[in-house]
């Protein structure tokens, strides 16, 4: 798996830039890292159900594995102002309000339009290109480098790592399919 500092490294890099494009996917790109979110999650969120507080935001979605339910999401402020996912995604909430005036929080920005699931892989795929990750790795794998980091800074606790994941309780998603270190004392 890529390292995921490739990515906030370029986020950190370009936290002044004022363009929309980029204002959108350093949203996106935080958003799904801190929010551990996949992208069909992303293209799920709406404004209206985005809520800022002093230390973080939190916003529903809909999940793969929630059966239509729509759980919540918590991300909290990053200690580093250039990587934080719940500034970057109130300036882009912020840009979007006068500019849009929609319930969606990603759009296309050249069509003018809420942006499809499509349009938001090609956002992030192409942050990766850019940052040099090879083509063998798509949109999704931003999501298998978030677990794949909180799998060893948690030292592969299944159950913490479903948790913050959003997969179902008892799942082996983590084990059978992500790269993460050998642990000891399991069953």
């Amino acid at each position: 798996m890529w390292d995921l500092t490739i990515i906030t490294k370029w986020a950190e890099a370009t936290h002044d830039m004022k363009d929309p494009q980029t204002l959108q996917r350093r949203a996106l790109v935080l958003t799904m890292i801190f929010g551990a979110l996949r992208p069909a999650e992303l293209e799920r969120m709406r404004s209206d159900t985005i809520i800022f507080k002093d230390y973080l935001v939190q916003t529903q979605v809909q999940t793969k594995t929630s059966g239509g339910e729509k759980v919540k999401v918590i991300i909290d402020k990053h200690t580093n102002p250039r990587i934080d996912a719940v500034a970057a995604l109130q300036r882009w909430g912020e840009f979007t309000k006068t500019t849009f005036k929609d319930e969606h929080v990603w759009f296309d920005i050249c069509e003018n339009q809420p942006a499809n699931l499509q349009r938001i892989k090609e956002e992030l795929t192409a942050i990766l290109r850019e940052n040099g990750i090879p083509e063998t790795f798509t949109s999704y794998s931003i999501r298998h480098a978030v677990t794949t980091r909180f799998a060893k800074k948690e030292g592969a606790d299944w159950k913490a790592i479903n948790v913050y994941a959003r997969w179902a309780p008892g799942s082996r998603v983590i084990q059978e399919y992500y790269n993460v270190l050998p642990i000891q004392n399991t069953k």
